[in-house]
């Protein structure tokens, strides 16, 4: 399948501060063209989750931002749409990562980050602009670690494409197939596929079903995922079986 619309409209920069910053600022523009994409070979201040940074050699990796219109979307919706976007670099890892003996290795680490066995190959920041109770506009951030093979040692965990594979990938033929595959998600969303996506998630998160250590506001536990709320939410059992629900800063993996 040939990407529609997302990347019909691709503004390429050589440096930015943040692609999600500067998507922001067109999100805001009523002309904006939904698919818009920000490509840029380095940012400089590269934006993560729980207000990481997000750390990226110039012109190695991806690193770029989709405008979204997901008024379909009411605000207390805005998980699915994380869980198509997870799925979207889900697949295109796997897809990357077909010839190799990892491919069975990709997981989504809750709520939206890639994994591959252990180690971080992606991370994603969504954020919402919310009119009248819909999701007016959305900026999807990804940075996916393609042919950087060293990385500073404060991320010790970190892997790319190139470091499993150990083939250097062309960038651009790189973000066309990674937006033919968040595309394919999206429409899954806009479809109203939910409950696909939600089981698609579930299937391969990091860690469903399986004894881990947690550290919650509570100290520290021994849990397993069994599920995750409508509003994103993970759902973690303890070993005397009982269930509780965490926000995103309120639980640690260990």
């Amino acid at each position: 399948m040939d990407k529609l619309f997302f990347g019909s409209n691709t503004i390429e920069l050589e440096q930015v501060d943040s692609t999600n910053t500067y998507a922001m600022k067109l999100a805001n523009d009523a002309n904006c063209v939904e698919g818009t994409v920000i490509n840029t070979k380095l940012q400089t201040e590269g934006k993560g989750q729980r207000e990481g940074f997000w750390e990226s050699a110039s012109g190695q990796n991806l690193t770029f931002s989709c405008i979204v219109k997901p008024s379909f979307l009411s605000a207390s919706e805005q998980f699915n749409l994380n869980k198509a976007v997870s799925l979207g670099i889900y697949d295109y890892v796997n897809f990357e990562l077909d010839a190799s003996n990892f491919q069975n290795e990709v997981t989504i680490k809750w709520p939206n980050d890639i994994y591959v066995s252990d180690k971080k190959i992606s991370g994603i920041l969504i954020e919402n602009i919310i009119a009248q109770s819909k999701i007016k506009s959305s900026v999807i951030g990804i940075g996916i670690n393609v042919n950087q093979t060293s990385f500073a040692t404060m991320i010790p965990n970190a892997i790319s494409i190139k470091g499993i594979t150990q083939n250097t990938v062309d960038l651009h033929n790189a973000l066309n197939s990674c937006l033919k595959y968040l595309e394919i998600r999206y429409l899954q969303l806009r479809n109203g596929n939910t409950e696909a996506l939600h089981n698609d998630y579930m299937k391969n998160l990091y860690k469903h079903n399986t004894w881990h250590d947690y550290k919650t506001p509570d100290g520290k536990i021994t849990g397993k995922i069994i599920d995750i709320t409508p509003f994103g939410k993970l759902v973690v059992k303890n070993k005397a079986g009982r269930s509780s629900n965490y926000d995103f800063k309120e639980i640690q993996y260990l």
